[in-house]
């Protein structure tokens, strides 16, 4: 199980932004060896929460208006755990690239 974070404030995912992040992934997913099993929630969810309800792994889509604190905490969560971090952006600039490293890979938006 993995767990994919969506831009959102909240929690909780509507179905649609859980789609639209998702079926990108799950399209590209070999069709030989096991499902995914995926959460689709947000970065204030994952901030909040411990261990195995995150899966093996965190794939997070962050948009212009996620707050640069909000992803640093995030970063130092997660390696706190030893859960690795993939981080797809938008606009990919220079200062973004620099946060690979520590377990995370950062991407940008066409790459996925």
């Amino acid at each position: 199980m993995f767990t994919v974070l969506v831009p959102g404030r909240d929690a909780d995912v509507d179905d649609e932004a859980a789609a639209r992040y998702w079926a990108p992934i799950e399209a590209a997913w070999p069709i030989w060896g096991c499902e995914p099993v995926v959460n689709v929630r947000t970065v204030p969810w994952a901030l909040s929460t411990m261990g195995d309800a995150l899966g093996a792994a965190v794939i997070a889509f962050v948009d212009g208006d996620d707050e640069h604190g909000m992803i640093f905490k995030l970063i130092d969560h997660l390696w706190e755990q030893s859960i690795p971090l993939v981080l797809v952006f938008d606009d990919l600039t220079p200062a973004r690239q620099r946060l690979g490293g520590r377990g995370v890979i950062v991407l940008p938006s066409e790459a996925c």
